[in-house]
């Protein structure tokens, strides 16, 4: 009987369009209600691939999340930045789950800076997933999915980015998998101030807007805030960065099912 409720709770956790999956985008995507797509410099690159592009060091990134305060519902994940010269790679991991129920995960990713003409440039990402489910009594099942991302600065002040979530999908268990297409802009007003907001659209969801902002009080220090509708969303962080390190913790709240926290420690040489 124990079992059953927990997977019957946990179906219905995660087929929510909701604040969930926002929390396991890393803290500052959290903080932003995932508000990412436009925004150059985010190294987990959840939302946009095309972001790693802008990656000067080597980095390793440390990531946890909680959802809706439920232990069964935890996530832990790295992920490796490796630059070169016109862009950066990148090779991660994730689990997230209980023993009844587990979603495991690799990513191999690629990054490119491409300039355009003398001062314009942009950059394009790719994202390779494969994904492992297992269900206690059940089995499991695979799916290899791959994300495509862009990001064009139009303005000194203002990027566009765009991406297509598991745009192609392959395996047993590609019917289940997540696709969505992003698009939205970020507006980098000054150093310590930057607005965000994207449009994205799930083939099995309506069309969600989100929104979010970024200000730096002091140089080492940045507040977050974000909100989002389909479903309503609020969320926040603060992000602390200093020479070599960067830690952040970012929380999204859902109306119905509460606070989902996320947390990450970036490395960097």
């Amino acid at each position: 009987m124990c079992r059953s409720l927990y997977l019957f709770v946990l179906t219905f956790v995660l087929v929510l369009p909701a604040s969930g999956q926002t929390a396991l985008r890393g803290p500052r995507s959290a903080a932003l209600a995932g508000a990412t797509s436009a925004l150059s410099g985010d190294v987990y690159g959840e939302v946009n691939p095309a972001a790693w592009a802008q990656a000067e060091e080597f980095g390793l990134l440390l990531h946890a999340a909680q959802l809706y305060g439920l232990r069964e519902l935890r996530f832990a994940g790295a992920l490796l930045i490796l630059p070169y010269r016109t862009g950066s790679a990148a090779l991660g991991g994730s689990t997230f789950g209980f023993e009844l129920y587990r979603t495991s995960t690799i990513d191999i990713g690629l990054a490119l800076r491409v300039r355009a003409g003398s001062y314009r440039h942009f950059s394009i990402g790719l994202r390779s997933r494969w994904r492992y489910v297992t269900i206690d009594r059940y089995g499991s099942t695979s799916a290899l999915g791959l994300t495509a991302g862009l990001q064009l600065p139009v303005t000194p002040f203002i990027t566009i980015g765009a991406a297509a979530q598991n745009a192609v999908v392959g395996g047993p268990y590609r019917s289940d998998v997540p696709r969505r297409l992003t698009v939205g802009a970020a507006f980098v007003l000054t150093p310590s101030f930057a607005a965000m907001v994207d449009v994205s659209k799930d083939v099995l969801t309506p069309v969600a807007v989100s929104t979010g902002v970024e200000i730096s009080p002091v140089q080492v220090v940045v507040l977050r805030l974000g909100a989002g509708a389909s479903p309503p969303l609020l969320a926040g962080g603060v992000g602390l960065r200093l020479a070599g390190f960067q830690a952040d913790v970012g929380a999204v709240h859902h109306a119905v099912l509460g606070w989902s926290p996320s947390v990450s420690v970036l490395l960097e040489r």
